[in-house]
């Protein structure tokens, strides 16, 4: 087979490309940054103190700029949700919050973000009691005008903070249990429900969400009678008296009441109306008038410049010496039907919707993995490594029928690119050295921002947050458990049994886009049909798909993640397919793959340390 054109860029160009993506990126780290401070309005401080369970917190502080020791204004305390951190916050009200007058704290709750010294506890809600704490005891706060706020399970520990501490004066739950008991304890009440909620607890295991008007447990909650009829957007009770309840009811599902615009609306009118009589200071901004988003645009920008980078920077590295004479061969010299191609790819969709929902089920918070394995502790992440797992191990089974008695049968691990045909170890080790400089290029790039106290690159989502030592000592065995996938499954599976040749004359990017046209529906088509399966009904008002089949426990916080999943997924096997191309071997694009989504997974997942 002949090797299609590499392409005639000049050094020049490729340098230029980089700079440009560089720059880019940290533009986008720059506005991001911005935004965190309410572009110039809040003072934004990372904090780390130790706690009465003996392990540190680490936690950041919003104070508006005119809010001193002298002028106290109301302190609140921000609780994200589970597999969750503190800079998820600022989508649900801690920057609108803090732009007009409230000193937020945020939180990384403990087994969370940079918390990683102390485990996930719920039967200390993780510890956030520790930081109700440290609020209070901030001078510039009026530690006897307080409020807690909180999305998913961060909802209810802030119910059970203001229950416990008469203090807190006001409180907000997002995506909260509206039938929880102990609401009648609580001192001004704020609901914010998604109409399509679709974790079952937190709409009293019933659908549609609009039903819940006249659930008992709801109406119980609100202190109303049994046969009255909950209204939506109603507020009842008196701020004054601290009885004040309502519940808001906002087009989303669970996480998309997080990042609601109308969330962020709601959670700033309530929190001034009981905490500061409404009052609309000379530092006030219309509630509805909204920045936070800037921080998710900037953050998108500069996590996807900064992994756009790895191309003009693959290219100037392939130039060196060193790199020069790694491509080999591609194997087999056989094109692959179309017939071969359908059949593959529609086993992949059907594999993925079986294994999915049916291997996840081994994470969560009661994992039993994490629980007997000490270096395998993230809770949520030992389901999706519990996939990989099986995935890889089918395709290694058929792989090796293939291999042995399939067309793969006259081909050696050399046609095969799995063994180079000359000096293998050698040619390997420099594809794994060739991958690992190209991370390095990333994790230089985080570490400096980090070290001059900028954001994270993330997007909704953790992408390549720095790392505690606890969360590094990890990294090693979910690599290689990653790494299996990606060999397996994209080098010898989706790029070796399926090759798809390059034609005479083809550019690599003609190329990639026609194997990335075959691995995308292959490798995530099944995730995509899992999540339209579960949302589509859910958004018809028939009720979240899993439930309506009566299997509810494959829905949940597991369909909820495919919309970060999907994405990453589709990131990595774009990067994946365009390395094999450009390098002609799958030790560089599986090593690199599996390398950046062991990152993205151990950086953001929760664990239990």
């Amino acid at each position: 087979m002949k090797t299609p054109p590499s392409g005639t860029v000049s050094p020049a160009r490729l340098w230029t490309a980089l700079l440009l993506l560089l720059a880019l990126s940290l533009g986008g780290a720059v506005l991001a940054k911005s935004a965190d401070t309410g572009f110039g309005r809040i003072d934004v401080q990372t904090v780390t103190f130790m706690t009465p369970s003996n392990a540190p917190m680490t936690a950041k502080i919003y104070r508006p700029m005119w809010v001193s020791e002298d002028s106290p204004a109301p302190g609140l305390l921000a609780l994200h949700g589970y597999q969750s951190d503190k800079e998820a916050t600022t989508t649900f009200g801690t920057i609108e919050l803090a732009r007009r007058g409230f000193v937020v704290l945020s939180i990384d709750q403990f087994g969370h973000g940079f918390s990683t010294q102390h485990g996930v506890d719920p039967k200390i809600m993780s510890g956030a009691a520790h930081g109700l704490a440290y609020l209070k005891s901030l001078p510039f706060v009026d530690a006897k005008n307080l409020g807690t706020y909180g999305h998913s399970t961060g909802s209810i520990y802030a119910v059970k903070l203001a229950k416990a501490d008469p203090d807190v004066r006001a409180v907000v739950a997002l995506s909260g249990e509206g039938g929880d008991p102990d609401i009648l304890d609580v001192r001004n009440y704020l609901l914010v429900q998604g109409d399509n909620e679709e974790i079952s607890p937190y709409r009293e295991k019933t659908f549609p969400v609009s039903s819940l008007t006249t659930h008992p447990a709801r109406l119980a909650a609100f202190g109303l009678a049994k046969g009255d009829t909950l209204e939506w957007n109603h507020t009842y009770g008196d701020f004054a008296d601290g009885s004040a309840r309502r519940a808001e009811l906002v087009a989303g599902t669970h996480l998309g009441v997080m990042t609601s615009g109308a969330s962020n609306t709601a959670v700033v009118d309530w929190f001034n109306s009981a905490l500061r009589n409404g009052t609309q200071d000379a530092h006030w901004i219309p509630s509805d008038s909204h920045v936070f988003q800037w921080k998710e645009i900037g953050g998108a920008i500069a996590f996807f410049a900064l992994v756009a980078s790895l191309v003009p920077l693959l290219a100037l590295l392939l130039r060196l010496p060193l790199f020069q004479g790694l491509k080999g061969s591609e194997g087999p010299s056989r094109p692959t039907s179309r017939r071969d191609l359908i059949i593959s790819g529609t086993i992949g969709v059907v594999t993925t919707i079986l294994l999915y929902p049916l291997c996840t089920q081994k994470g969560g918070g009661q994992d039993p993995i994490s629980a007997a394995i000490p270096f395998l502790p993230l809770q949520m992440g030992n389901g999706i490594a519990t996939w990989l797992v099986v995935t890889t191990l089918l395709n290694v089974v058929v792989f090796v029928l293939w291999k042995r008695f399939g067309a793969g049968r006259a081909s050696s691990w050399s046609d095969l690119g799995v063994l180079p045909a000359e000096q293998p170890l050698r040619r390997i080790l420099t594809a794994l050295g060739l991958a690992a400089t190209l991370v390095a290029w990333l994790a230089v790039v985080v570490a400096l921002t980090s070290f001059f106290r900028g954001p994270e690159f993330r997007v909704l989502w953790p992408m390549l947050k720095p790392l505690t030592p606890e969360r590094a000592l990890v990294l090693a065995p979910y690599f290689l458990i990653i790494w299996a996938f990606f060999f397996v499954v994209n080098g010898l599976s989706l790029n070796t049994m399926n090759r798809i040749e390059a034609k005479e004359g083809q550019s690599d990017l003609c190329l990639w886009a026609t194997r990335f046209a075959f691995v995308w529906p292959t490798a995530i088509l099944g995730l995509a049909l899992l999540w339209l399966f579960h949302f589509v009904p859910g958004y018809a008002g028939i009720g979240p798909g899993m439930d309506v089949i009566g299997l509810p426990t494959f829905g949940g916080r597991w369909m909820m993640m495919l919309s970060v999943i999907i994405p990453q997924f589709t990131v990595l096997v774009a990067l994946n397919i365009w390395v094999q191309v450009r390098t002609r071997s799958i030790w560089v694009a599986s090593a690199l793959g599996a390398a950046l989504f062991t990152w993205m997974m151990v950086g953001g997942q929760v664990g239990a340390f």
